[in-house]
Order: C-alpha cells, then sequence, then structure tokens
C-alpha cells in the first residue's frame, strides 16, 4: 500500500512542477498516473518474491537458497552479510 501512496504523490509532485515550469495543466494527472502504475508494479513484484519464500519448517532455508543462488556469485556478499561459502 505504501508503494501505491508514495508513488503517486512523488510522480504527481513531479508532475506539479513540470506543470508549473511549462504552464500546462495535465502533467500533474500524467505524473499520478505514471506513479500508480509503478506502485502497483513494485507491489506485484514484492508480492511474487514473498510468495517465493517457503513457509515449510522442514525445509531449513532451501527455497531461500534456491531463490538466491542464480543472482549471487561465490565470493559476492549476501544480504545477511556472509558470503555462500559460510553459509554452507
Amino acid at each position: 500500500m505504501t508503494y501505491l501512496v508514495i508513488g503517486t504523490a512523488f510522480w504527481g509532485l513531479i508532475g506539479f512542477m513540470l506543470d508549473y515550469l511549462v504552464g500546462t495543466q495535465w502533467m500533474v494527472y500524467a505524473g499520478a498516473g505514471l506513479g500508480l502504475a509503478a506502485g502497483l508494479a513494485l507491489s506485484y513484484l514484492r508480492l511474487q518474491a514473498g510468495l517465493r519464500i517457503s513457509e515449510d519448517p522442514q525445509d531449513h532455508g532451501a527455497a531461500r537458497k534456491r531463490r538466491d543462488a542464480p543472482y549471487h556469485s561465490e565470493t559476492h556478499r549476501s544480504w545477511d552479510g556472509g558470503s555462500r561459502k559460510d553459509r554452507q
């Protein structure tokens, strides 16, 4: 919900400033629409990422390792501060 509100407000404000500078009255609506669309897209992506994490207690983090595996190299530090070698 925060993505929707902040995205709409931020891009609406940018549209408002552009309206003021250019002298039009429609860019605020275009900016708000763009912000709303971006907020919906970010909310959808965040929801999909949350659904990929398994809630199975027998999983022991295997879903997270599968999700992170293509994006992290052996020497790349992951989000928890340790390398993949440290977690194994």
